[in-house]
Order: structure tokens, then C-alpha cells, then sequence
């Protein structure tokens, strides 16, 4: 349940923040490799298993 919760914030704050509420941000594969570096830099790597 942790994991569902945290995705949604992860999307929440994609669309309200960073997209300012557009479907889809113009610069949305640059904002994505900079989210996925600033989570792993506070998170670290995610793994399966």
C-alpha cells in the first residue's frame, strides 16, 4: 500500500508542480531523467526481488 501511495504523490507532484496542471509537459523526458536522478539520489536505487 506504501508503494500505490507513493506513485500517486510521485504523479500528483509531476502534474501539479512540474506540469503546471498540462496533460503532458513540453520538456517531459528531461523532467523525468532529472526526477528519476533526484530519487535515487534521496531513495536509492529501486530493485525487484
Amino acid at each position: 500500500m506504501l508503494q500505490v501511495l507513493t506513485n500517486f504523490e510521485i504523479g500528483r507532484r509531476l502534474v501539479e508542480h512540474e506540469q503546471q496542471g498540462e496533460k503532458r509537459a513540453a520538456y517531459g523526458k528531461k523532467l523525468l531523467k532529472d526526477l528519476s536522478v533526484r530519487l535515487t539520489i534521496e531513495f536509492g536505487r529501486g530493485g525487484r526481488g
